[in-house]
């Protein structure tokens, strides 16, 4: 009995989290702020951009200076940013800056060979889509690619899910989680070995995200004081229940063997 107590007060002791589902009817109409932290080893920031894309206004908006660019190791770089995003499909580029590719002699073609030396090999130190709350998991977070050879892009693609958390004081953390597909996409000589403007392979990574049209919502919730007093005087009884129907048995079949 003195077990089954302390685990009920250790039950009563602790945050349960319960989820509910529902139709996320701000699709559209909010924005999003994406936090990244990332490390691009083998390009200068000289050589990086940042660039949002929104898919459904077709738009792109180079948000190189909204970023914080900071040099690490002998070439590489150190991209710190945080961009609020319209809450719908889109991109964010982290990349070789387009315009140190273009040949002076002819600014609308890239030469294969001009690429190989550029490597996207880097690290994901953080990436989030909104505030921090219990429990949460971006599973980006710390992911290391290599580059060994030649030149690559890689291609997340993210499933955001928009998240409410709500806490046992009442506080409602607006935020949401993610998960994540990932490719690699090495570079491929092009027929004359020649990049035209529709076909241009720009080394990096990039971060292709879209919405769900639903919102998890979790509720912190604990038991009451109340509860816990009527599940112990509940167990007690029981407890007392099982003692009786014990005590009878064991009393008739002593009263049987000593009849035999």
């Amino acid at each position: 009995m003195l077990c089954l107590a302390i685990v009920e007060v250790y039950f009563y002791l602790q945050i349960q989290v319960i989820e509910q589902i529902h139709i996320d009817s701000d699709i559209g109409s909010t924005t999003v702020e994406i936090d990244f932290d990332i490390d691009l080893p083998s390009i200068s920031c000289l050589n990086t951009q940042v660039v949002a894309e929104d898919v459904i206004q077709k738009s792109t908006t180079d948000i190189t200076e909204q970023t914080a660019l900071k040099a690490i190791g002998e070439s590489g770089c150190n991209v710190v940013g945080k961009v609020r995003i319209q809450k719908e499909t889109g991109s964010v580029h982290i990349s070789l800056l387009e315009p140190k590719l273009r040949r002076k002699d002819d600014p609308v073609e890239i030469k294969f060979d001009d690429l190989l030396h550029y490597n996207a090999t880097h690290r994901i130190n953080h990436l989030s889509f909104g505030q921090f709350f219990p429990g949460i998991d971006n599973p980006l977070d710390g992911v290391f690619k290599i580059v060994e050879n030649g030149a690559a892009q890689f291609q997340y693609h993210i499933k955001v899910v928009p998240t409410v958390y709500k806490t046992l004081d009442g506080k409602n953390i607006t935020s949401n989680q993610f998960s994540v597909t990932q490719y690699t996409k090495p570079l491929a000589k092009p027929e004359f070995g020649i990049f035209n403007r529709q076909g241009i392979f720009i080394p990096g990574l990039y971060l292709k995200y879209e919405f769900s049209p639903i919102v998890i919502e979790k509720s912190e919730v604990k038991s009451t004081l109340l509860q816990l007093i009527t599940r112990l005087f509940a167990l007690l009884g029981g407890t007392f229940a099982a003692a009786g129907l014990l005590d009878s048995f064991v009393y008739h079949s002593m009263r049987a063997k000593k009849l035999d």
